[in-house]
């Protein structure tokens, strides 16, 4: 393994559990925030605009760690078709 490779290898190590972590705690923070909105009429006008606002904010949340780990594994399975699938260096 090179260096190049090394550094890679460290770079998913490094930001692959970040995403999942924010994808779960984007997931979380959504249920709750679904849930609180759809609570019976008890709650007054202030609470459920907080509640909206958290919503938007945990989808935001979702949908960056969703696109941060999607990256992820497209880097890694091209990394991985590389290293299987050499291209040719003609000798001149």
């Amino acid at each position: 393994m090179d260096d190049d490779q090394r550094a890679r290898a460290s770079c998913f190590a490094v930001i692959a559990p970040d995403a999942y972590r924010l994808r779960t705690i984007g997931l979380t923070a959504l249920t709750i925030a679904v849930l609180c909105v759809e609570l019976p009429n008890g709650l007054d006008s202030s609470v459920r605009i907080h509640a909206f606002a958290a919503v938007y904010c945990a989808a935001i949340f979702v949908i960056w760690g969703v696109g941060i780990t999607l990256t992820l594994r497209s880097i890694r399975l091209s990394e991985k078709y590389r290293a299987e699938h050499p291209v040719p260096v003609p000798v001149t």
